[in-house]
């Protein structure tokens, strides 16, 4: 319900103690990770993050995952 009344517009994981320790643990709430297509990590950013910060690094790993 809460993705749903913010509008977010991308996938979210609610863990429930099994996805955390996949990806390294999660240091804060929130954090945000950078996964790429077969599922490796490119990067995290725990905290709040804003679009100006977020979008040059999707762009980059959309870049690199370019045929």
């Amino acid at each position: 319900p809460f993705a749903e009344d913010m509008n977010v517009n991308y996938p979210m994981a609610v863990d429930d103690g099994t996805i955390a320790p996949m990806y390294g643990g999660i240091p804060t709430v929130p954090t945000t990770f950078l996964i790429g297509p077969e599922g490796q990590v490119h990067g995290y950013a725990p905290g709040l993050v804003t679009e100006s910060v977020l979008r040059p690094r999707v762009e980059n790993l959309l870049a690199m995952t370019d045929d």
